[in-house]
């Protein structure tokens, strides 16, 4: 093992040396821009774990896992630009399990402040930091299209917009999802987003059905399985008054897995102030904090626990306590999880979970110092006693860990290091059931370091 391990070092050792030569060409006129590679990336990691899993998959990193002992990855990405309106970027990964493979890939066509685009990507909804609870770039990118705003559009006394849509094609399903954003003023911003996760083949004129959720939950070829979620975002640039702090945001998002609305037919009833709510909520909730050489992050999510904001819509139900739904689409015969390839794509904490999250960063003239702790639980609709299962103790993983970047010139050094603890593992190889093994506990390192050169 080892010997093939320095020969996959050596080899992509090699490709990278050959890729930096290769994109020292750039190619330039008046009307494009042509670089065949903007920066090459040699990283490896050396996983240290006794855990029963086959892989490690490393979180909001587009679906990249790790297998124990070592794994090195070789990544370089290019772009290029025509008359300032067409603009394309690809990112390839090497390693010795999946060889070479096209990791991202996009074309897009830029006119005023709106563009299209298509591709192989991922997308991130809403302002979680650590996750996302609707869309993330936890699991692999897949083939999409996209339209939105390049900069808000303002209408006259009423404040700024953004809008996002897109419709992509993951492995075992298709997803619709779009995003709207209110700015009344600089400082305050609302949203609503939505997804959609469906298999028929429908018309573009059938969108809009399908968008409002009217036939939601009832049978026939509109039954599908959506997400929604509101989100408010204070920004605080009046820090600045208050040093040392020079900006910040506060943010919070309202999700649910399932809706009850006075538009939909199987409900047709005006619920609480909006006329409609959440079934099985989640939220996240987040602060950042900026000096001039330091940030501060935290950031709590959860999709376990009911709590409904505007209106109770689960009193007298069986599970009006816990909800063990988040992730599953239900539509189909079978249960398929929201997952690209073996990893979530909305929060990567999973289903009946709650995440915290904390980071410190640092900066000392170039070079940053990023240390960060996490805690995540799995299982807790189990773990309350819920009338799913018996009354467990679930699953609890505690992360801490740094990273330095050290840049020199055209070249960046960094160094990361993680310790995972694992309390009450989860022996079910499935993604979201939840089976906590009591009393099994085990540390879990991971050791990292890359080096990246930007042209």
């Amino acid at each position: 093992m080892r010997n093939t391990f320095v020969k996959i070092f050596l080899i992509l050792l090699s490709l990278f040396t050959a890729s930096i030569g290769f994109s020292q060409s750039v190619f330039k006129s008046d009307w494009y821009t042509i670089n065949p590679v903007n920066s090459v990336a040699l990283r490896t990691y050396y996983l240290d774990s006794k855990y029963p899993r086959v892989r490690y998959f490393l979180n909001n990193s587009d679906g990249e896992y790790l297998e124990k002992r070592f794994t090195p990855f070789l990544s370089a990405d290019g772009s290029a630009q025509f008359f300032s309106k067409l603009y394309f970027n690809y990112r390839f990964n090497i390693n010795h399990t999946e060889g070479i493979l096209l990791k991202k890939a996009t074309a897009k066509l830029q006119l005023g402040s709106v563009s299209f685009e298509v591709g192989k990507q991922n997308v991130w909804l809403g302002h979680g930091y650590h996750g996302s609870l609707l869309l993330s770039n936890n699991a692999e990118p897949y083939p999409l299209i996209k339209f939105q705003t390049e900069k808000p559009f303002r209408i006259p006394y009423i404040g700024k917009f953004t809008y996002l849509m897109m419709n992509g094609w993951p492995k075992d399903f298709k997803i619709f999802a779009h995003r709207f954003t209110y700015l009344p003023v600089s400082w305050f911003e609302f949203g609503i987003t939505q997804t959609v996760v469906y298999k028929a083949n429908y018309k573009i004129w059938e969108f809009p059905k399908i968008i409002s959720a009217s036939q939601e939950n009832l049978p026939g070829r509109f039954n599908n399985d959506q997400r929604a979620s509101l989100d408010v975002a204070f920004y605080l640039p009046f820090l600045k008054n208050f040093p040392p702090f020079e900006n910040g945001k506060i943010y919070f998002e309202y999700a649910g897995e399932d809706l009850e609305a006075w538009w939909q037919k199987e409900d047709n009833v005006w619920v609480g102030p909006l006329g409609f709510e959440f079934y099985d909520p989640g939220m996240t909730a987040g602060l950042h904090l900026a000096a001039e050489n330091t940030e501060l992050r935290i950031e709590y999510s959860q999709n376990y626990k009911i709590i409904n904001l505007f209106h109770q819509v689960h009193t007298g139900k069986s599970y009006q306590l816990y909800t063990k739904k988040w992730y599953l689409s239900r539509q189909f015969d079978t249960f398929i999880p929201f997952a690209n390839y073996g990893s979530n794509m909305g929060h990567h904490m999973g289903s009946e979970a709650d995440d915290l999250y904390f980071e410190v960063i640092q900066k000392f003239n170039n070079k940053r110092l990023k240390i960060f702790f996490d805690i995540e639980r799995h299982g807790l609709a189990s773990g309350k006693g819920s009338v799913y299962t018996e009354n467990v103790s679930p699953e609890k993983v505690y992360q801490s860990g740094l990273e330095i970047i050290y840049p020199v010139k055209n070249i960046s050094v960094s160094f990361i290091f993680m310790w995972n603890y694992y309390k009450n593992i989860d022996l079910d190889p499935s993604l979201l059931r939840i089976v906590p093994s009591q009393k099994l506990s085990l540390n879990e390192y991971i050791t990292g370091f890359s080096v990246r050169y930007d042209f």
